[in-house]
């Protein structure tokens, strides 16, 4: 597939495609100047960017896209769907869980970009549990809500995100989380001071806002 020059087509299979993300990424990174400079369709536009801002969320490297915001030109910078993913990506720089979730859901996003939405929020969940799973050993369904984004209900632990997650949930119906691997349990005292360490790291990224 030549990506020389960008066309609806291209964008179309870039964004539906499950290429690996820093591929997607190196990809729509050398469209940018053809983005530029040979696109004149003001909707192709949108949603090239709009799939660019995605995969930099996907790949999780929200400075690059802070870069990409500033350096969008003037006119496609004043679309909504633009104003929406920099409003997404404010949401994720200050860990807005709940407005994460919610501008997820409610902003409109240009047709090729929907696969991208959907596969960053299964990646930004993912992501989450991770997180969640080292730093917590039990946590509440409130919080897992919070965190997820998603309504517990009677039926979640059958729910995919649940199951891979590797949780279980006890009598009191609070959530426990994966333990941790064999390996760590034979841990040296430093190597346990940096547990410790990381711990703080990871609960400070969870909760500060």
């Amino acid at each position: 597939m030549s990506t020389e020059v960008l066309t609806p087509q291209i964008l179309q299979q870039l964004c539906s495609s499950d290429i690996d993300a820093a591929v997607l990424l190196d990809t729509l990174s050398d469209l940018e100047v053809s983005a530029q400079v040979d696109t004149h369709e003001s909707e192709l536009l949108v949603a090239y960017y709009c799939a660019y801002f995605f995969a930099l969320f996907i790949h999780d490297d929200l400075n690059e896209a802070r870069f990409l915001a500033k350096r969008i030109p003037k006119d496609v910078q004043a679309n909504p769907s633009i104003q929406n993913a920099a409003s997404l990506l404010k949401s994720l720089y200050s860990r807005s869980y709940p407005a994460i979730y919610t501008q997820l859901a409610a902003f409109s996003w240009p047709a090729p970009v929907t696969a991208l939405v959907e596969r960053f929020a299964e990646a930004f969940r993912t992501r989450t549990c991770t997180l969640l799973s080292s730093a917590y050993t039990c946590i509440s369904p409130a919080a897992v809500a919070y965190y997820l984004g998603i309504e517990v209900s009677a039926g979640v632990s059958t729910q995919p995100w649940f199951v891979q997650s590797g949780w279980s949930i006890d009598d009191a119906g609070m959530f426990i989380t994966a333990p941790p691997a064999e390996s760590s349990r034979t841990a040296s005292k430093g190597d346990n001071d940096g547990r410790i360490h990381r711990l703080t790291e990871l609960v400070t990224h969870l909760t500060q806002g």
